[in-house]
């Protein structure tokens, strides 16, 4: 029964958390690339660029924004009446985005949209560290939700015209928004971690030297990438090809979600900086910084691969070393793009088109071996440590045994795991609950006759006397007091 739960939970959860973000890449896309291509022949190259950079500091602004707000809401109601609020603004903004493009839309809205655009990211990436914490798949999470979301923008957006992106727009704000507002507290209560909200985790040492190795590699990569994106530019002018950001070669983004999104699956992140780093040393070789050979078009695919790579790697990091931060819970797993923002902006002020072949080469090698430097200095790439690697193999181990019923019963299992990890008889009819049901949080909180906030601190308890993160811990817990006890009657 268990067993059935476990999987059912697990897989459920993780297929809606994919489609949920993927409908939040295809509204993060879409707003980004309205602004710029529908812009054209509304505001001249010099007012697009100007408020491309404006727009990018509003996105960041509210990815900073929600962190300072979300930690000064302490009720539920107030958090779900936030998210509620920051939906419809920026919902409505976008809409008029959509349907009328003027100066004013993109002088004055497209700011303000991107603003919220901010904090409706922010409030997702939270959600998204917080809920994946255990999950085994969160790489290919972000395979399937950037595969999703790039292939219905790019026939929504690029290929047809803004009816038929108004229509899959307003479809998918409806199932994120719907789906943060009516889930996000199921995620927060059971099959996440309360207790790592407000305060970090001893038992990982590592997350600040994982974090600072993060930022460095990523801080390093968005500024090669800002002098790509600006070469290749340049290279397009210079030679007339028909190529823009908004033509096919913008899918290669996915092989670079593809990339990193394996290798962090297969290895638990311990070889993603690596990887990132041999991507950023295999984009040296591209011929768009020798200027006699342009080659856009697989400038372009090359330049998208790394960019996906980049942002899976981003998000992946980022949401990993989110739940051990404390308080910065809120704002690490948004950094990612937080760096792709500031940074970019200030990169872009490098005046790229003085610097020879040459001195391109020399600064990207220098780069690469500052990120290796950073690797070394902070040790091994994991973000978890060998007691939890030792955890995950022992709970698959866990998983696959079959304890005859009659050997022992649910009861004096349950029996053992109070008294061994000193329950109080609240915690304890709450942990039956979460063991024997398939109740969600709220139908457990109801049944008991409690309220929500009381039901989300005997969690709280639950988990630290237990020293579990999830609903999926006490399950494997279950799993090895059964077999301890099979073994015992055993002999």
């Amino acid at each position: 029964m268990l067993q059935r739960v476990r999987g059912l939970k697990g897989s459920t959860k993780e297929t809606i958390i994919a489609a949920v973000f993927s409908m939040y890449l295809f509204i993060h896309m879409t707003v980004e690339t309205l602004c710029t291509k529908n812009s054209t022949g509304v505001l001249t190259s010099g007012e697009q660029l100007a408020m491309y950079y404006v727009d990018q500091l509003f996105l960041v602004a509210g990815f900073i924004l929600f962190a300072l707000v979300w930690n000064r809401l302490g009720d539920d109601n107030i958090r779900a009446v936030f998210i509620k609020a920051i939906s419809a603004i920026f919902f409505l903004l976008s809409f008029i985005i959509i349907i009328y493009q003027s100066r004013i839309s993109f002088l004055i809205l497209a700011p303000l949209a991107t603003l919220f655009l901010g904090l409706f990211g922010g409030t997702l990436n939270f959600f998204m560290a917080v809920a994946l914490i255990d999950a085994k798949n969160v790489g290919r999470i972000l395979v399937a939700s950037a595969t999703a979301a790039f292939l219905l923008q790019f026939l929504t957006q690029i290929l047809t015209d803004n009816r038929l992106l108004l229509l899959f727009f307003i479809m998918a704000f409806a199932v994120v928004t719907i789906a943060i507002v009516n889930e996000a507290w199921e995620w927060l209560l059971i099959d996440c971690v309360p207790t790592a909200i407000g305060k970090s985790d001893p038992g990982n040492n590592k997350a600040n030297k994982n974090l600072i190795t993060v930022l460095v590699i990523s801080v390093i990569s968005v500024l090669l990438l800002t002098y790509y994106d600006s070469n290749l530019i340049r290279l397009m002018v210079e030679s007339g090809l028909q190529v823009s950001a908004f033509s096919w070669p913008r899918l290669f983004a996915i092989l670079g979600y593809i990339i990193i999104g394996i290798v962090g699956d297969i290895s638990k992140r311990k070889y993603v900086n690596v990887t990132m780093v041999l991507l950023i040393l295999w984009l040296l070789i591209s011929p768009v910084i020798f200027s006699e050979n342009p080659g856009s078009n697989a400038n372009m695919a090359l330049f998208y691969t790394v960019i996906g790579a980049l942002m899976c790697y981003m998000y992946l990091m980022f949401w990993g070393i989110a739940p051990y931060t404390g308080k910065g819970i809120t704002i690490v797993p948004s950094i990612g793009r937080i760096i792709d923002g500031v940074a970019g902006v200030i990169f872009s002020l490098i005046p790229w088109g003085n610097m020879n072949v040459t001195l391109i080469i020399v600064l990207h090698i220098v780069c690469i071996i500052l990120m290796l430097i950073t690797m070394i200095i902070n040790g091994d790439f994991l973000i978890t440590n060998k007691d939890e690697d030792t955890s995950e193999k022992e709970k698959d181990v866990v998983a696959d045994i079959k304890v005859p019923a009659d050997i022992v019963s649910d009861d004096e299992v349950f029996a053992k795991m109070t008294e061994l990890y000193s329950l109080t008889d609240r915690e304890s009819e709450v942990l039956k609950k979460l063991l024997f049901t398939e109740e969600s949080g709220q139908d457990i909180a109801d049944s008991l006759y409690i309220s929500r906030r009381v039901f989300q601190k005997h969690v709280a308890s639950i988990y630290e006397k237990t020293g579990t993160k999830s609903r999926v811990g006490l399950y494997q817990k279950y799993h090895l007091i059964v077999l301890d006890l099979t073994k015992f009657r055993s002999t």
